[in-house]
């Protein structure tokens, strides 16, 4: 069904719309007739916005130089200026028609971007391009804002002052007028050349930066004071690399008190062995050129530096509770920071096998003893009696993990009947039923408890050079007993 021979359906007057037919019709006429017109129909009818206008919109009859709509608010006066225009448009194409509003913003906000207005309606097949352009032809520093136009420049102007430049070569400046120069920036985002570019600068004369792609395909950032790159990521593997220090922190209190930077570096000017390093933290003073740091080999190997050698003087400090406690030197030495406070290992926390060209060293300054003498009788007898105790004993644990047959046999005593031994002598006090011992005076008897959550316990031990000693004095004593009754 062709839309005329629809229309012809509805028999309209001259003095009728669509609106008032349909209307007029019964509900179920009205329903059936829309229902049975093709969806094209009527989209074309919906848009053929005149047969559904009352008489007040419709374009008047005749040859007339102004046409006047004056009339209330919902009378349709947009719709049908909007509809009217649109239409003209349609007939003469290429044709100028000037819009006149009571000001800018109503011109935009209602005859043109409005509900009613000619953006909304436009037909399906029509795509009106709406592009808003302010210019501003006067000189810099105008009271209008907007848009200025130069012999090689556009410019944008806010508050009498200009705020945004292009210039010929295409660059683009924020907060300044030289949006290609390299120095002096001010406040300026600088977008420049065949590569995407964007460019920092702040008060300092000459101090500038650069973010962009780099010919290479690299995405870089520039120094544009010492022209050469601080940091570039590279294209395709995406790898990192800096030129110089990686990070710095300004203000740092130093070794020595002074202020400080950190940096990260992947290589520093007076840098010592190793040469080949991977990573570096360094910590510098800002007035000197002494550097303190740490450094990860390209063998995976950590050191300790300070100035042009690896391990300060005083070592490599390990230190717990801001308080030093033991230190590695650079001649190779791991020992306490303080001298004879720290305990190497525990009861609870043992190693297994010290290893040892040399026997240990006790140290056994007259200056620093208290001497006592020799031992009495009660003593040598004690002695006596745990030289009677010495044997042969395998571990549990070597046991467990190698069964009674591997297991290797060790030499020596057992500490808790070392101490009954010296308890029964009248010598300490003995062991309680909860088999914890007694105050003790005899420093190779030993007696060590811990708490550690679930691996909390104690453990019975002995100081084997000592007790070697005391069974030596005892057998000796009685060896010259038996001298004596020779």
């Amino acid at each position: 069904m062709q839309l005329a021979r629809w229309l012809e359906r509805l028999a309209l007057r001259a003095d009728e719309t669509i609106v008032d037919r349909l209307l007029a019709l019964s509900p179920e006429d009205r329903q059936r007739l829309l229902r049975e017109t093709p969806r094209k129909y009527l989209q074309e009818l919906d848009e053929r916005w005149y047969q559904w206008a009352h008489a007040g919109q419709r374009e008047p009859p005749g040859d007339w130089p102004v046409w006047l709509i004056r009339a209330g608010r919902g009378f349709g006066k947009t719709r049908a200026g909007s509809e009217w225009i649109s239409e003209m448009a349609r007939r003469m194409p290429g044709a100028r028609i000037a819009l006149v509003a009571a000001n800018e913003n109503d011109g935009m906000r209602v005859m043109i971007e409005g509900p009613s207005g000619l953006l909304a309606v436009a037909r399906a097949d029509e795509a009106p391009q709406w592009r808003y352009r302010l210019f501003n032809v006067a000189g810099a520093g105008a009271s209008r804002d907007g848009m200025r136009i130069g012999g090689d420049f556009v410019a944008l102007e806010t508050g009498a002052a200009e705020r945004v430049r292009v210039d010929g070569a295409g660059n683009v400046g924020i907060g300044t007028a030289s949006p290609g120069n390299s120095g002096g920036f001010n406040r300026q985002l600088h977008i420049q050349g065949d590569y995407p570019c964007l460019t920092l600068g702040g008060n300092v004369a000459a101090r500038s930066y650069s973010l962009g792609v780099n010919g290479g395909g690299e995405f870089a950032v520039w120094d544009n004071q010492a022209a050469a790159a601080s940091m570039q990521i590279a294209a395709g593997s995406g790898a990192v690399a800096f030129r110089g220090s990686l990070l710095q922190l300004g203000g740092v209190s130093g070794p020595q008190g002074v202020p400080t930077r950190i940096s990260l570096d992947t290589s520093y000017a007076n840098s010592p062995a190793p040469t080949n390093q991977q990573l570096k933290l360094n910590l510098v003073p800002i007035s000197g050129t002494e550097a303190y740091g740490w450094t990860v080999d390209n063998l995976g190997r950590f050191w300790h530096y300070a100035g042009n050698s690896v391990g300060p003087t005083g070592g490599h400090i390990f230190a717990t509770g801001n308080t030093a406690r033991w230190q590695l030197v650079t001649a190779g030495h791991f020992q306490p920071a303080v001298d004879n406070v720290h305990s190497l290992g525990g009861a609870g926390n043992r190693t297994t096998v010290v290893y040892a060209a040399t026997g240990t060293i006790n140290t056994s300054d007259a200056r620093e003893k208290a001497w006592r003498g020799a031992a009495d009788a009660a003593e040598v007898r004690a002695g006596r009696r745990i030289i009677a105790e010495l044997g042969f004993y395998q571990w549990n644990d070597a046991i467990a993990a190698k069964s009674a047959d591997d297991a290797r046999y060790h030499f020596g005593v057992r500490a808790q009947r070392v101490w009954e031994i010296m308890a029964d002598e009248d010598l300490i006090d003995p062991i309680d039923a909860e088999g914890r011992p007694g105050a003790t005076p005899y420093a190779f008897l030993c007696w060590d408890a811990w708490e550690a959550g679930d691996e909390a316990g104690d453990r019975f031990g002995i100081r084997p050079d000592q007790l070697t000693l005391f069974l030596i004095a005892a057998q000796e004593a009685r060896l010259a007993a038996l001298e004596a009754a020779a």
